[in-house]
């Protein structure tokens, strides 16, 4: 075969023959006034039907008592405060705890009161040695 009988390449001349004029077509249109207040109604139409869309959807939400979007933005918003606040906190308490502990670092955590378990053990065993066991009647 040739290449002016290949299909292929006629497809594509033709391919860039069309894109070619319908480019010019369409810059023409975009240029007029028509095709602005055109696409101006549309997108008015476009935002219309989102904000009546959204009214009925939040409507929808309120009757089955669920939250909607803002609602939750409003509500991780208040929370993201709160965390803000509880950091603050946090600062000044270890500020004050390091102050009144003359400068060091306070130990974090619970007290220590807990007896190891070596003194513990020794300590039961003198309790049980110290009291005299009861002897039941039947064994006298």
């Amino acid at each position: 075969m040739t290449k002016a009988n290949d299909p292929a390449d006629l497809w594509r001349s033709w391919v860039s023959k069309m894109e070619r004029e319908i480019d010019s077509m369409s810059q023409k249109l975009m240029k007029t006034d028509e095709f602005a207040r055109t696409t101006h109604t549309l997108n008015d139409i476009r935002m219309s039907l989102r904000d009546a869309v959204g009214g009925v959807s939040t409507k929808n939400l309120e009757l089955f008592h669920m939250p909607s979007k803002e609602d939750i933005t409003d509500l991780g918003d208040r929370l993201a405060g709160i965390e803000r606040r509880l950091t603050m906190i946090e600062r000044i308490l270890t500020t004050l705890a390091s102050e009144k502990s003359g400068g060091a670092a306070a130990r974090s955590g619970p007290p220590r009161t807990k007896v190891p378990p070596k003194k513990a053990a020794k300590k039961a065993t003198k309790k049980t040695a110290a009291k005299p066991k009861k002897q039941s009647k039947d064994a006298s």
